[in-house]
């Protein structure tokens, strides 16, 4: 599998770590603002962990060689989910805050005591490493809780936690989800890269993959 990474932080140091221990995956090149693109060969999928500007360098790219485009960055404003929407009629773009399978049971969890006809109070308490610059965080804002009853907190080298604490009458109950390391978020994006390969266009996400996601864990 060859590779167009957009992006050189955090996450791109970990595809590039998944890289050495995988043969099957090759990085062609880690792209950023400051890169001269050039032609490439062979380009099997894009992969887009950059900042929301860069959007159109993805489109691009992945229009160009015609292979399924992967995105990660969030915040994007209403002309790029625009211009995403647009671009996914002509190939496949999956489009997705988090790509952790725990975070996505979290996810399936609170959707299930959100649904429930209980007197409740939902919190959650986010945390990520010091230079993450949205806040709250993409994924907080996919957990059916008011967004002012999210907390987020930025510290240290945190890869990402979610807190999900929900109070009933009398009791209390809460989950946690943890990142260890970023190669998590990797082994996510590696399982969407296998079943979008096979889909000719369309705009995706983990939830409208979630059963094919589950057959090929």
């Amino acid at each position: 599998m060859n590779v167009l990474l957009i992006g050189k932080g955090n996450l791109a140091k970990a595809f590039l770590d998944y890289e050495k221990k995988n043969k099957d995956f090759k990085i062609l090149e880690c792209i950023d603002e400051y890169t001269s693109i050039q032609e490439y060969s062979n380009v099997d999928v894009i992969i887009d962990f950059s900042y929301k500007d860069a959007i159109t360098t993805s489109l691009s790219l992945a229009l160009k060689y015609n292979v399924p485009l992967i995105i990660g960055t969030t915040n994007y404003n209403k002309e790029q989910i625009s211009l995403i929407k647009k671009t996914s009629k002509k190939i496949p773009i999956c489009l997705e805050s988090n790509y952790s399978l725990g975070f996505h049971l979290l996810k399936k969890f609170d959707e299930y005591i959100s649904n429930l006809n209980i007197d409740k109070d939902s919190y959650v308490i986010e945390t990520h490493q010091k230079f993450k610059k949205d806040k709250p965080s993409g994924s907080s804002k996919e957990l059916k809780v008011k967004e002012n009853n999210i907390f987020s907190l930025r510290g240290s080298s945190i890869n990402g936690e979610h807190i999900l604490r929900i109070f009933f009458e009398n009791e209390e109950l809460e989950i946690k989800h943890l990142i260890h390391s970023r190669l998590a978020f990797v082994n996510g994006v590696i399982k969407i890269i296998d079943i979008i390969k096979n889909k000719q266009k369309g705009l995706f996400n983990y939830d409208n993959l979630w059963e094919e996601i589950l057959k090929n864990d």
